[in-house]
């Protein structure tokens, strides 16, 4: 009796903390499109190192 009453007491403890601490999306920086960029350029991160503003022409559907 006393394991299950631990156990279950570890289950809401286990479940409230989750519920704390999950990540707010607007703490990563995404926005409606879920997707971080907001207007940089990928490859310029990758390829050059640096961060440049992206071109509208270039663009995924």
């Amino acid at each position: 009796m006393k394991n299950l009453l631990k156990s279950t007491v570890l289950g809401i403890a286990l479940t409230v903390s989750a519920t704390i601490f999950a990540q707010d999306n607007k703490a990563n920086n995404i926005d409606n499109s879920n997707i971080a960029l907001q207007g940089y350029s990928p490859v310029s991160y990758l390829d050059l190192n640096l961060a440049q503003i992206g071109d509208k022409n270039f663009k995924s559907e």
